[in-house]
């Protein structure tokens, strides 16, 4: 008679083990999708599209997926700058990003596309969040700085918007905007 020499197991830790690593690997969960244009700018300014964190949603850990898409007609070869921001309740700004400046051509009806990943580093008055370029399209390529820890008070909500630093003649209009988080810390 043959010896079963493989490991008995209960079910119950087979579904305790499994809804754990569910809840570990789950699927990115879509918090905002922007259905409408933002106001065209004409020139500098910020893009009327954004979303606004609740407080306390910053943990460490937390990462954060937010994608831009739009288009620009430029008059000339104006310069652009893209830079990524959160404006807290009390009205304190922190730049998260920065592209960095780019000649654009002058073709009418341009595509652009950012996507970056927001991973808290820290939380409280001081906490930290780490913003990384995953991919910028443009006709230009961008050359952003490298990734900075920004400081922000995360029991406070935090509003994430795109601002364009425009040297030229140049009019932008943000088509889409969404934010997904990546896990649920």
């Amino acid at each position: 008679m043959p010896i079963d020499l493989r490991p008995k197991s209960d079910h119950r830790q087979l579904r305790a083990m499994s809804q754990a690593s569910l809840q570990l690997f789950s699927s990115p969960q879509l918090l905002f999708v922007a259905v409408t244009d933002s106001t065209a700018l004409a020139g500098s300014g910020t893009f009327s599209l954004n979303y606004i964190f609740p407080g306390l949603y910053f943990t460490p850990g937390r990462a954060v997926r937010l994608i831009f898409a739009g288009k620009y007609t430029p008059t000339s070869t104006p310069t652009l700058d893209l830079k990524l921001k959160l404006t807290d309740s009390a009205g304190n700004v922190v730049y998260l990003l920065d592209l960095g400046s780019v000649t654009l051509g002058s073709v009418a009806n341009k595509l652009f596309a950012l996507t970056v990943l927001l991973v808290c580093r820290s939380a409280g008055a001081t906490g930290t969040v780490q913003a990384i370029l995953l991919s910028a399209n443009c006709d230009t390529a961008f050359t952003p700085a490298p990734p900075n820890l920004a400081t922000i008070n995360t029991a406070l909500t935090q509003k994430v918007e795109l601002e364009a630093a425009v040297t030229g003649t140049l009019s932008m209009t943000l088509q889409a905007m969404t934010v997904e988080s990546l896990n649920q810390n």
